[in-house]
């Protein structure tokens, strides 16, 4: 068409072309065609190696999770809410049951609007709930859940 030569290229299963250009020749044509193919492999590549990489992070993340162990979610906009769970079964290598347990304020440690806290262990203060391991922690409905150290304290604040 007036001299100049045209190519679209679609990913996959697309009704939309990815791109559709003009070319003064068919070599710069073809080496844009090769490049688009090129940029397709690697794409694919990074997102395999992205997979795997979570995976593993899973897995390990996985054989650190056993009943007792203690977990710390924290959430909130204009205040700091602090939230500590226990691992109560261990169902398979990726599902497990948390109950939330009390939390102890650390003492000395009370400003005008905080405070640190600390877990206490074995005191639940809910019931069981089913959740799956993922590649950041234990994901429930307000945070991610986090491995911490049975004495290891948190700040908390409650705003003003």
């Amino acid at each position: 068409m007036d001299n100049r030569f045209l190519a679209i290229a679609y990913k996959g299963k697309a009704i939309k072309p990815k791109w559709h250009c003009f070319y003064k020749s068919p070599e710069d044509r073809k080496i844009a065609i090769e490049r688009f193919f090129d940029n397709l492999a690697n794409e694919q590549q990074l997102k395999e190696e992205q997979r795997e990489g979570k995976q593993k992070k899973r897995s390990e993340l996985a054989k650190k999770i056993a009943p007792g162990t203690l977990l710390k979610g924290s959430w909130g906009y204009d205040q700091t809410n602090v939230d500590f769970y226990q691992i109560t079964k261990k169902f398979s290598q990726f599902k497990v049951g948390i109950a939330r347990i009390a939390e102890e304020e650390v003492p000395n440690s009370r400003q005008f609007d905080s405070c640190r806290v600390r877990p206490v262990k074995d005191k639940f203060i809910s019931q069981e709930e089913i959740h799956i391991i993922t590649s950041f922690g234990i994901k429930t409905s307000l945070s991610t859940l986090r491995i911490i150290e049975p004495d290891s304290e948190h700040y908390k604040s409650w705003g003003r």
